[in-house]
């Protein structure tokens, strides 16, 4: 997590380059979660995800400061995925430098679509806003999992 809480027009200013867009950068630490469907109890519907969400968003709110984006931006997403303690050494070493690739569960659609629910009305207005993902999202295998997601005014 960035040390800093960064609105956009300060850091606009700090770069003296007033009308220029930039490529906000949120991290957000612990194991990447998907998005799950709300679910019915004994006593109603309940979202089993509620704590994870509220969790994401206070990091969100964290190291952002500022009144939502309402304009169209583009999203980036980095979901750095736990190495399984099980694992021999050699395959943890192939995990870590990236030959060996992530394609098991989560789904990556369901790792967006949670986090992109998080950034609604924090960072941006609704995830309506976005046009695009760029850079394209990405899991992979950390010894620190966490998620990185970018924002960028288009």
């Amino acid at each position: 997590m960035t040390a800093a809480v960064w609105g956009k027009n300060e850091l606009l200013q700090t770069l003296n380059e007033p009308d220029a867009y930039v490529a906000l950068t949120f991290e957000i630490p612990g194991v990447p979660k998907p998005y799950a469907a709300a679910k019915k109890g004994r006593t109603g519907w309940y979202d089993p995800r509620a704590e994870v969400k509220e969790n994401a968003r206070w990091y969100l709110k964290a190291q952002y400061s500022d009144e939502p984006i309402r304009r169209a931006v583009k999203v980036g997403f980095t979901f750095e995925m736990p190495i399984p303690k099980s694992w021999p050494k050699w395959k943890k070493k192939e995990a870590r430098s990236g030959e060996l690739l992530h394609e098991t569960k989560p789904d990556i659609d369901n790792l967006i679509k949670l986090y992109m629910d998080c950034l609604k009305k924090i960072v941006i207005r609704d995830d309506n806003q976005v046009w695009k993902l760029s850079p394209a999202p990405v899991k992979k295998y950390s010894d620190n999992p966490k998620t990185i997601i970018w924002v960028q005014e288009a």
